[in-house]
């Protein structure tokens, strides 16, 4: 697909990618009491510990930025997705999901071979980059090898710890209400397991959908008058700096605002701004990268091609003699 036809598309919302988060297409591993899970990834790749050296890696990782539509709600999920800049192993994804009134945040964790390890959902107003410190309200899920070793519980700093056996109990740092598998009614158990299996899945499903998925991003401002106004009916032409060709056409609306959709590949484009009765306006040399959703540029503003433009002009004189 030519790059002309793909902006097209873009901006017509044909290639606006779905995932489907819980559909079921991984299965559990098999259930072992005496499994625990291995902290390893996570204590090396959050700064845990702000005197040692030893962890805070994802500070240095590369960090991709993507957007999909969520399948069964039709929200749009953003996600952050770091790979390791020594390996290129995809360690962490965080997916942010815009629901009505608020954000549904999640952080998933792999390991290089792409094996889920831990996953920390929650909720919030704004995204913030962060970890599963202790006293963040949420839910976290504890994973070695395909099976959810536990499943902690926190709410307002109290916690509720539901774990696969007695060893992952002993691992630790468990605070609050601690409860073995084999102790859960009948009810619990249940929840429990299609906890295991939903998240699971939406661990994997978001891991294989989000690397492979196609990124977008926009460029998006504002176009006014010489006196502030917001010009409506402004046309938005965009070129791409490789080609001569215009890409796509898009309208200022009753606010002055364009939004024009493009793919996420390192590249540069520029605006030409017009509309009938006003000068034309270029905006040169705007850069797109991986790292960018949405690209937002400084406010344009057209003068009446019949208008005379005032300026205030001093005037110095000076005797160099």
């Amino acid at each position: 697909m030519t790059l002309k036809k793909e902006v097209q598309s873009l901006n017509e919302g044909n290639s606006i990618e779905k995932i489907s988060l819980y559909e079921e297409n991984y299965k559990v591993g098999k259930r072992d009491t005496s499994k625990v899970w291995n902290e390893k990834l996570f204590y090396t790749l959050e700064d845990v510990n702000e005197k040692s050296s030893a962890d805070g890696k994802i500070n240095s990782y590369n960090i991709e930025k993507k957007q999909l539509m969520n399948k069964d709600t039709n929200n749009l999920i953003e996600y952050e997705v770091y790979r390791n800049p020594e390996t290129n192993a995809l360690n962490k994804i965080v997916s942010i999901e815009y629901k009505d009134t608020i954000l549904e945040i999640t952080d998933y964790y792999y390991t290089d071979e792409g094996k889920v390890n831990f996953i920390f959902k929650r909720e919030d107003v704004n995204y913030v980059p962060t970890y599963a410190t202790p006293d963040k309200s949420g839910e976290r899920y504890y994973y070695e090898d395909d099976t959810l070793t536990k499943w902690r519980i926190v709410n307002n700093g109290i916690q509720t710890n539901y774990m696969i056996g007695k060893k992952e109990e002993e691992r630790g740092n468990n605070v609050g209400t601690n409860i073995l598998y084999k102790e859960l009614s009948q009810e619990r158990k249940k929840a429990y397991d299609e906890t295991e299996r939903k998240m699971l899945n939406a661990a994997y499903n978001t891991y294989h959908v989000v690397q492979n998925a196609k990124g977008i991003s926009r460029i998006v401002g504002y176009i006014y008058d010489q006196n502030a106004r917001p010009i409506d009916g402004a046309d938005v032409h965009l070129y791409s700096n490789d080609y001569e060709e215009e890409l796509y056409t898009v309208m200022s609306d009753q606010n002055g605002k364009y939004s024009i959709t493009i793919p996420t590949d390192k590249r540069e484009y520029r605006l030409e701004v017009t509309k009938e009765g006003y000068t034309q306006t270029v905006l040169y040399n705007i850069e797109q990268n991986m790292q960018l959703i949405g690209i937002y540029q400084e406010s344009i503003y057209l003068l009446k091609t019949n208008q005379e433009a005032i300026y205030n002009i001093q005037l110095v004189i000076s005797d160099n003699l």
